[in-house]
């Protein structure tokens, strides 16, 4: 058995050997150093991987490479998911967000509760805000 394939039976030194250019071409996938980075980690510390079970002797590279492949893929696919919640997101903000004629008269009527409760004694508007603001009932006991 020589150096090389001795080197390639070792996951510790596959990684040391093709760790750099696994980066590289996860780099271009994702377009992202640290998540390419992270995609070649999480591949070698696969079980399979480690243990180097998984592939025929002498296709370790070729199969680590498919592995740094299918975690670029499935980055690419989460991002794809995410970017499609946020323009959803964007939609129903759109579509149920108040206009400005509700959101004036939003304020008009929340201007004149202040007020009104202004107006009251200061153990009645602290009854007030415990009642609506805290969702206390009336019969709801004093602490000591």
């Amino acid at each position: 058995m020589s150096a090389d394939q001795l080197l390639d039976a070792d996951p510790a030194g596959l990684f040391r050997q093709h760790h750099a250019d696994l980066v590289r071409l996860a780099v271009l996938l994702v377009r992202d150093q640290p998540t390419a980075e992270d995609v070649v980690q999480d591949v070698f510390a696969l079980p399979h991987v480690k243990s180097g079970g998984a592939a025929r002797p002498g296709e370790e590279v070729a199969y680590i490479r498919v592995c740094v492949l299918n975690g670029c893929r499935s980055v690419l696919r989460r991002r794809a998911i995410a970017r499609r919640a946020g323009r959803l997101q964007d939609l129903v903000d759109q579509l149920y967000s108040p206009s400005a004629e509700a959101e004036t008269i939003r304020a008009e009527c929340r201007q004149e509760v202040l007020t009104a409760l202004a107006r009251r004694p200061a153990r009645r508007r602290e009854v007030l805000v415990l009642r609506y603001s805290a969702g206390l009932s009336e019969g709801t006991p004093r602490a000591a």
